[in-house]
């Protein structure tokens, strides 16, 4: 294609490689699911040599037959290839290289590099798509950079090398400066492909005489979705030093960082002079969700001190090859805390500003000085979901009895499944974001929930939501003009006093409602509200109080009561004084159109065997002296006073 293709070189290389990227990507974003590593479980090698220079035949016939004896070991060799397969991230395989001067005649000391290549094919049901990117962990025992001259990786279908070659001078194989000493290295081959091959050749920068490079070859995989996988358990771990040290620099017992044992550790060693920094890499399977927090338990074995130790402290989260950015102390978003009863043991939690698969804890930077910390365990923790009860945000709140409530995740993330529990640990669990208890009788509840992405089998810890439901308070009794309601009298249109009463309640607060709307609220109980004559009025009352919530609407107290009009007042025909002989008749008459019946008083007192229009006493005597008044009653019990009758008995002063 190089020979045929009308594109100038760079562009060809930046469009393959901006192809690349962008297929990373996307299989990336696809990875908001669980994933499982598909390692490649076969393999092959190949050691060869190659010249510096062209020769003809009769010369390369030489060096075939110069290749065919000791030389070629001396050139190249491959260590340990069944590591390369075995599923294990700690374990690699070792590609050597070196090169020579040998006689070709007519030439002398013609230049001869080592070309060693490992195959590693995937043979397993699960394979690889055109598509799917191919992730390559190799190493080395100083930078990585030094040997991307001489690193070549490309796709193999059945044995055939097919698609583009990945090297650092094709421009598709992004060069790693002054990069660590272990790296994963992703590739999209964007044809079929079974396979990928990794060459390393003494060309270039180390096309050096009796100089041996070495590449370690730790595994090649590929990505499928997964189920039934602790999510949040770390998988792989890389380890290495990040620029130049003088001595004593850089990570050792990487995995001990990951083994979930607290007592084992990877140790990082800034070493002497270090320019850069020692790094540790722990790989996850998949990607997080917004919020989740990591976790770093370190101990400090010798006198660093605490400033020293976050001055030398930094952190990086990567969703895949794309960085959520360094934080270090001066972010102030590292929480560093030191362990219970510890003087030197710590943990640092962070959480990233994006999701990530992967995380990278530096030290470098600590006053240029040998400086050791010990990495026991790296863990991400997934983030406890937040709460709202009926709406409002937080983890506890009170309500009135008779509230229903609803219980809710503030911020639920997709992909995740919530579950709510009536117990702190075990139980079984309602899942939805949404949980809703119901109406519940006074007293404290506690509720909790927890988080888990599709497919895992690790939960966030269970956040506890207490809700506490007040009872509410209770009316002893609601009267009318002091009455317990019905009829109630006037004349016109004037006002009711309506008093409401509670026992036992403290600082009470009394509700008036006229059906549902509330009138009025005052702390006495005692309520004027305007009423006209004919009409029929209904009233309920509630009470709140220290401790109580307001009364239930369905628990109020009422009173009904209808206005009814006063009858007009009766007129006697008999006003003002009279006099009465003793012995003879005494006759009073009143006189209401609005009078059912009537009611006689002699000196206020009732004259109960009198309730008609007329009062007739026969055979007076000076008993029968007094004021006499009458009073009309309307057929709804409604009555009105007549004037007073002064009523004198002669004969008897």
């Amino acid at each position: 294609m190089d020979r045929t293709s009308t594109l100038p070189r760079y562009l060809r290389r930046y469009l393959c490689l901006t192809l690349t990227l962008l297929l990373i990507i996307s299989a990336l974003i696809a990875q908001a699911q669980p994933v499982q590593r598909v390692y490649a479980n076969n393999q092959n090698t190949n050691v060869t040599g190659q010249p510096s220079v062209s020769l003809n035949a009769a010369q390369t016939a030489l060096l075939n037959v110069a290749l065919s004896g000791p030389l070629l070991n001396t050139l190249a060799r491959v260590e340990n290839p069944d590591n390369a397969k075995d599923a294990d991230p700690r374990t690699r395989s070792s590609l050597f290289v070196t090169a020579a001067n040998i006689d070709l005649l007519p030439l002398t000391n013609v230049t001869v590099g080592g070309v060693a290549e490992q195959t590693l094919l995937f043979t397993g049901s699960d394979l690889p798509t055109a598509t799917t990117p191919v992730s390559i962990k190799v190493g080395t025992g100083s930078s990585l950079a030094g040997l991307l001259d001489g690193i070549t990786i490309q796709a193999v279908n059945s044995g055939v090398p097919v698609g583009p070659v990945f090297s650092q001078s094709n421009g598709n194989l992004a060069a790693v400066s002054n990069g660590p000493s272990q790296q994963e290295i992703t590739i999209v081959p964007g044809v079929p492909y079974n396979g990928v091959r990794i060459r390393l050749a003494a060309e270039g920068g180390l096309l050096t005489v009796g100089v041996e490079s070495r590449l370690d070859i730790y595994h090649a995989y590929f990505l499928k979705p997964a189920s039934g996988i602790n999510c949040d358990a770390p998988i792989d771990a890389l380890g290495g030093i990040n620029g130049t040290v003088v001595a004593f620099g850089g990570v050792f017992n990487e995995f001990d960082a990951i083994d979930g044992d607290p007592a084992t550790y990877a140790t990082l060693t800034s070493g002497a002079n270090l320019i850069g920094d020692v790094r540790h890499t722990t790989i996850f399977p998949g990607a997080s969700v917004a919020g989740d927090t990591v976790r770093f338990t370190i101990s400090v074995p010798g006198t660093l001190v605490q400033a020293q130790l976050l001055t030398g402290i930094s952190v990086e989260s990567f969703n895949g090859t794309t960085s959520n950015g360094v934080v270090d102390n001066s972010s102030g978003l590292l929480q560093l805390q030191l362990l219970d009863g510890s003087t030197n043991s710590y943990t640092i939690q962070f959480v990233p500003s994006g999701i990530f698969d992967r995380v990278t804890l530096r030290l470098g930077g600590v006053l240029n000085a040998l400086a050791t910390i010990r990495l026991h365990e790296v863990s991400r923790i997934i983030a406890r979901p937040g709460t709202s009860v009926n709406s409002t945000a937080g983890a506890a709140a009170t309500v009135c009895t008779g509230t229903a409530v609803n219980l809710a995740v503030t911020d639920p993330q997709p992909g995740v499944t919530y579950t709510w529990y009536t117990v702190p640990t075990g139980g079984s669990g309602t899942a939805g974001a949404t949980y809703s208890p119901g109406v519940l009788a006074p007293g404290t509840y506690t509720f909790y929930v927890n988080a888990m992405r599709a497919g895992c089998t690790n939960a966030s810890g269970r956040n506890a939501v207490v809700v506490t439901v007040t009872p509410a308070g209770v009316v002893a009794a609601i009267n009318v003009n002091g009455t317990p309601g019905g009829a109630a009298c006037i004349n016109g249109a004037v006002t009711a006093t309506i008093n409401v009463t509670s026992t036992g309640i403290t600082s009470p607060v009394y509700y008036l409602y006229n059906g549902p709307t509330l009138v009025a609220s005052n702390t006495t109980g005692i309520f004027t509200v305007p009423v006209t004559a004919g009409a029929s009025y209904t009233y309920s009352a509630g009470v709140s109080g220290t401790g109580l919530c307001e009364t239930l609407a369905a628990d109020r107290k009422s009173v009904s009561f209808t206005i009814n009009p006063l009858p007009a007042a009766p007129v006697l025909t008999q006003t003002g004084t009279i006099t009465v002989q003793t012995g003879g008749t005494l006759l009073l008459n009143a006189s209401s159109p609005d009078a059912a019946s009537y009611a006689w008083y002699k000196d206020g007192v009732l004259l109960p065997a009198f309730t008609g229009a007329t009062l007739q006493v026969t055979n007076a005597t000076a008993a029968d002296a007094g004021v006499y008044t009458a009073e009309a009653v309307s057929a709804a019990g409604c009555r009105s006073l007549s004037a007073a009758t002064t009523v004198v008995i002669e004969g008897f002063q």
